[in-house]
Parts: C-alpha cells; sequence; structure tokens
C-alpha cells in the first residue's frame, strides 16, 4: 500500500520502503500482463534529438539539495543542465554539516513539513547555506525550498526555525493555497536574461507566507494562479529567486539555460 497524504501519494524519496514496493508491483506487473504487446500497439517511433553539449559550462557546478525533504524535481531538467555541461552535486540537507563546493544552489520541491525537526537541528547546514546566499550564492528555489528557506515553518501548531534568508515565516495549512496552472510574467526586477514574456508554470502547495517584509522584490507578475500573495511569486534576495511556482523546461521556458547564464554572469564579476 502507497500511503496518501494532502499533496496526493507519499513521494519515493520518503522512505526506503519504497523501493520494495516498486519491485513487488513491477513484479506482479510482469507476471499477468503482455508488456512487449502492450508497448507495441500503435507505438510510433519518435527520434530523440541529440542533445548539444556545451563545453564551455564544464567548469560550473550546481549544489542539488535530493534526499528524504526535497525531492521534486523533473528528470528532464536535470538533463538540461547535463545536457549544457553543468555538474550536479547532490547533498542532504537532513545529514550533511555544510554545502558541497559549487558555484551555485537548486533547492527543488518536497515535503519539509515532514521532516521538521531534523532539517531544524542542523544548524551547521542551515547557517552555511544562509551565508552563502548572503554572501552572493546563485540560488534557484522552488515551493518546498522556499519554504526551507523562510524563517521558520509552523506546522500542526508547531514552529521550527530554518535558514532564514527570506524574511518572511511558512504556515502550513489544512486546505490547498495554490493548486493548478499558472500564467507568470517577469517584473523588470527579474535577475535572469531571456525570460519569456509569459511563463507557463504550476503550483500545488498546503501553505503561504506570513509577515513578509514589505520591501521584498519579486520577480513575477502572477497572471493566474497564486503565487506568494495571488498577485506576485519569485522573491528576490542577492542573487536568489525563489517561487512557489514550479517552472519546467520545456517551449519556450528554457529556464535551465537562463539560470547557468546568469550563473556564469556572477562568476565573471566576482
Amino acid at each position: 500500500i502507497i500511503d496518501e497524504r494532502h499533496l496526493g501519494l507519499m513521494p519515493a524519496n520518503e522512505t526506503p520502503e519504497s523501493q520494495k514496493f516498486i519491485d513487488t508491483a513491477a513484479k506482479h506487473i510482469a507476471d499477468q500482463v503482455d508488456l512487449d504487446r502492450l508497448i507495441g500497439i500503435n507505438q510510433k517511433t519518435i527520434e530523440s534529438p541529440t542533445p548539444v553539449i556545451n563545453n564551455t559550462t564544464s567548469s560550473i557546478t550546481v549544489a542539488v539539495a535530493k534526499d528524504s525533504a526535497f525531492g521534486f524535481y523533473y528528470q528532464d531538467d536535470l538533463d538540461a543542465f547535463d545536457s549544457l555541461g553543468v555538474d550536479l552535486v547532490y547533498f542532504d540537507t537532513l545529514t550533511d554539516d555544510k554545502l558541497p563546493e559549487a558555484d551555485a544552489l537548486f533547492i527543488g520541491g518536497g515535503f519539509p513539513e515532514m521532516q521538521l525537526e531534523a532539517l531544524s537541528a542542523n544548524q551547521s547546514l542551515l547557517t552555511d547555506i544562509k551565508a552563502k546566499i548572503q554572501a552572493g550564492l546563485p540560488t534557484y528555489a522552488e515551493c518546498g525550498g522556499l519554504m526551507y528557506l523562510s524563517r521558520q515553518i509552523t506546522h500542526q501548531g508547531k514552529s521550527h526555525k530554518l535558514v532564514g534568508v527570506i524574511e518572511a515565516d511558512t504556515l502550513m495549512t489544512p486546505k490547498p493555497i495554490g493548486r493548478g496552472y499558472v500564467q507568470l510574467a517577469p517584473t523588470g526586477n527579474h535577475p535572469w536574461s531571456g525570460v519569456s514574456k509569459q511563463i507557463s508554470a504550476h503550483e500545488f502547495h498546503y501553505s503561504k507566507l506570513e509577515n513578509i517584509d514589505p520591501k521584498t522584490h519579486y520577480a513575477y507578475e502572477v497572471l493566474r494562479g497564486v503565487g506568494v500573495d495571488n498577485k506576485r511569486d519569485g522573491i528576490l534576495i542577492h542573487n536568489l529567486l525563489a517561487t512557489y511556482s514550479h517552472l519546467r523546461n520545456v517551449g519556450s521556458n528554457h529556464w535551465v539555460e537562463q539560470f547557468v547564464n546568469f550563473i556564469k554572469d556572477i562568476k565573471k564579476t566576482s
């Protein structure tokens, strides 16, 4: 049985038992389904384009949070970093005491509210992340990553202090705040170049930000959806961009290349 939660099924990265379930389910399917025939029905041959490797960015390394708290990443997006010659180095927000050596930081979505005690207890990593973002480390965070970078997360009446680089507090809610497709338009404050005039994305969060610093700058105007405050999304501070919206590196929204180019620009001037 896969446990169910407010955002759907429990993600596989939260428990080692998930692989056992996947293996068992795969065996049952393989024993009872003619997979070759199923795959062959109306199958069309699609040639995958050969990725163009940009060796000029081979010296760039991006640290990526990947553990039982953060695991929501599109593989295509991670592959896009690889196609640009970027090295991804993964770290664990619950056990690592500092960030790996890297030119940038990427914290994706997840369920930090389910790991609050361990996340908050890892004070050395929280301090290291805050110091490096304040020192100008290019950083992109989505949803759970945004929550983690706020001052604290309050869940079921208990508050746990976290990174605190974002001047706001996160409150978990019993009902969804943002759920569905999002349309974003970049503001003049957006730090990346080449951003599309309108971006299709999605959001799915049972949380909201409170006590937001009124001087906060934003990267996006929300045309459809909720974002941070029903009007704006993409909190900007230092070289950090943190959103409730989840971007996808498809269509005209080449956010991975835009982020990599931003990293290169910061690296040139530092």
